[in-house]
């Protein structure tokens, strides 16, 4: 059930990201990307992106945009509207991630399947008439790679999540003068 509305109102959601600025969306991405790793279930974090939606267009009507409508601090907004939701429980994130996990593996398992050298002898053997194996051996090696691919994959994510709303660095700083 949850899932069910979850997923309609992330159908809204992208409906509505159609209408943001160039710029308004620039930064909604990078708000939605920082939620998106914060300890909230899926259906708080498109209700807030609804919210935060709705009032972007609203102000977009009235000629602002999202700067003049939340301040320059866009971490520290999010970080009071996640503080103000549920977090979620230990048994959730076990859940989120067993769930992520097993995706991933299934579609790195998918690629390996279509790129094997046993997929191109079983389509070989089946267009030439030979005799058809079916076995697809998986070596340590395999699941080597696939835990650090999935390691790695986590890892980008949680960083770009979490850096997304960082300041970036000013490059024109003065320089201390030198006597």
């Amino acid at each position: 059930m949850m899932k069910t509305k979850t997923k309609t109102l992330n159908q809204e959601n992208n409906e509505l990201d159609k209408w943001l600025t160039k710029e308004n969306n620039v930064v909604m991405i990078d708000m939605i990307c920082y939620l998106r790793v914060a300890n909230i279930s899926e259906y708080n974090q498109e209700v807030v992106r609804q919210d935060l939606l709705q009032m972007v267009l609203s102000a977009q009507e009235r000629g602002e945009d999202i700067k003049t409508l939340i301040g320059g601090d866009y971490k520290s907004f999010c970080d009071e509207v996640i503080a103000a939701l549920p977090q979620k429980s230990q048994k959730e994130r076990v859940l989120d991630f067993i769930d992520t996990f097993l995706l991933s593996t299934s579609i790195l398992g998918a690629i390996h399947i279509v790129i094997s050298k046993e997929t191109i002898a079983l389509i070989h053997n089946a267009v030439t008439g030979q005799q058809l194996n079916f076995q697809m051996p998986i070596s340590l090696g395999n699941l080597l790679s696939y835990a650090i691919i999935l390691v790695t994959a986590f890892l980008i994510v949680h960083v770009i999540g979490r850096n997304s709303l960082k300041p970036e660095k000013k490059h024109n700083q003065s320089k201390p003068k030198s006597s």
